[in-house]
């Protein structure tokens, strides 16, 4: 699960896990975006993310946040 806060409300957001797109999301009213990955509803997950980079950006490219596992 990631989780993004203090977003404009509305922004469409890219997230990735070690330079591959691994999901979207957009921020709510509050600002606030989450993206939740689950193997029992389909979603791929991978297997080990330490060490891992995660990377947010808007659609448009511009960084929000990145950090590492």
């Amino acid at each position: 699960q990631i989780e993004v806060e203090d977003v404009p409300a509305g922004t469409a957001l890219v997230i990735s896990l070690g330079g591959a797109q691994i999901g979207t999301a957009t921020a709510n009213s509050f600002g606030n975006a989450r993206l939740n990955l689950n193997s029992k509803r389909g979603d791929t997950v991978p297997m080990s993310v330490t060490g891992m980079s995660v990377v947010v950006t808007t659609a448009a490219g511009a960084a929000v946040v990145s950090g590492s596992f």
